[in-house]
């Protein structure tokens, strides 16, 4: 069976075309997240102004740093010519494609038995649906995706191809760039891809690693001080804050004390904050209280991060599905909520009340990512590929894992889907090599 780029490249054509069709028909493009980026866009446009609200700025000034300049960037041609979001769309399945074409590549880099390892790449494919689903989103996802990939390949070339290892690390210190100008969780990646320079780049002239490692934290700190300039507050992104506050801390506190209590003590920081004279004492203060509560309530925690982390590899993607389906959620009620009041329980009092249709796509695709995360650790501990080849394919995996905590879910784990396809299909090839000519059995002339 022949899997040349070309027919696997038709094969996912074809998928992005039978999930772009069924999006069309459905005009499900929007997330609540995606308005944010609309008015961003429209707002650069017009007014000059990063702002994901509506214009003129209200009295909340996390819009101003909610949603980084990047994708509202990308997205203000297409709103000056009016092509939002169908234009966006028709960019994302392309940039979608590249990603695919891009993750195929890095795959036939380390295949040993090409034909089992691109059977599990295209068979993953087609029973993950978020890959599919989210080209046809205006979200920040799939542009992510290839900014990984793009950084991924990268290392790999700056590893095996000394005499350019210049030009590729700095592709890669400029992916890490574009990466938390995009999504503001990318920024803390900059010591990570600090250290693979530093591992990588040995061969390197001093000044010239020097100035490739703090690249990304000079711009990293303008930017901050741009954020700081608008609202008066030293940070990178409201968002941190809305998610410490609302997610991160509220489901920590119903694990720990109940969901009474918990809002209680969220809302009581809130309104005290919301009592501070200034946006930076806000900030400052929700910050602080907010650890406070966690440090106190460390074990349930801890216990939430975890489970998260488990989630994010293992989560079929209901909301996602979903959304693709016009299904309406129940606001505030959903996985996240009953996983975190009843623990693993909770994942069976929710699944109860779903349709058994909807159920068994589910089971289908959670096997599928179960199978996915296998592939994805056996590759990991597979002490027969060099380390640096494992931590290249690894780092941007077990980093989002971690930084995602207790919101991990298929959502997060999207942009690195396709590298932990790679990485099962590497392992499952490695399973099954192909004879070697010193094996195979003599013949009558020999």
């Amino acid at each position: 069976m022949g899997f040349s780029r070309e027919k696997v490249l038709l094969l996912v054509l074809v998928l992005h075309l039978i999930y772009g069709v069924y999006q069309a028909r459905s005009g499900h493009y929007l997330l609540r997240d995606s308005q944010e980026y609309l008015h961003a866009a429209e707002n650069l446009l017009t007014h000059q102004e990063l702002y994901c609200g509506e214009y003129p700025p209200a009295a909340n000034p996390n819009y101003y740093s909610k949603r980084p300049p990047l994708y509202p960037l990308l997205l203000v041609p297409f709103t000056a010519l009016g092509w939002t979001p169908g234009g966006v769309i028709f960019l994302q399945i392309l940039i979608s494609l590249l990603a695919c074409l891009l993750a195929w590549k890095l795959m036939e880099e380390f295949l040993e038995n090409p034909a089992a390892g691109k059977i599990v790449f295209i068979a993953l494919l087609f029973f993950l649906p978020a890959p599919m689903i989210y080209p046809n989103l205006v979200m920040t996802e799939v542009w992510l995706q290839l900014i990984i990939l793009g950084m991924v390949w990268a290392l790999w070339k700056a590893h095996n191809q000394k005499d350019q290892q210049v030009t590729w690390l700095l592709g890669h210190q400029l992916g890490v760039i574009a990466g938390f100008l995009l999504k503001p969780v990318m920024y803390l990646y900059i010591p990570v891809a600090g250290i693979a320079l530093l591992i990588l780049g040995k061969g390197i002239h001093l000044w010239k690693r020097i100035a490739l490692l703090v690249l990304p934290f000079i711009v990293l700190m303008v930017y901050i001080g741009w954020n700081e300039g608008r609202t008066g507050y030293a940070h990178v992104s409201s968002i941190q804050q809305i998610n410490l506050l609302n997610y991160n801390l509220k489901y920590t506190l119903i694990a720990a004390v109940g969901e009474d209590q918990a809002n209680a003590i969220v809302d009581s920081i809130r309104h005290e904050g919301d009592a501070k004279p200034t946006y930076a004492q806000r900030q400052a203060f929700i910050q602080e209280a907010a650890v406070a509560q966690i440090t106190s309530n460390l074990g349930a925690y801890t216990k939430m991060h975890l489970k998260g982390m488990i989630n994010f590899f293992i989560d079929p993607g209901r909301f996602d599905l979903y959304n693709f389906w016009g299904i309406e959620q129940q606001e505030g009620k959903g996985f996240l909520y009953h996983y975190s009041k009843e623990g693993y329980k909770g994942i069976f009092t929710y699944l109860r009340t779903q349709p058994i249709g909807i159920l068994c796509v589910l089971l289908v695709v959670f096997l599928a990512n179960l199978l996915k995360t296998v592939g994805f650790i056996g590759f990991c501990l597979d002490f027969g590929l060099p380390v640096l080849d494992r931590l290249i394919i690894a780092a941007p995996v077990g980093y989002l894992a971690v930084l995602s905590g207790p919101l991990g879910a298929s959502r997060f784990a999207m942009p690195v889907n396709l590298l932990m396809v790679i990485a099962t299909a590497v392992f499952i090839s490695r399973r099954y090599k192909r004879p070697s000519a010193a094996n195979k059995p003599a013949t009558e002339k020999e």
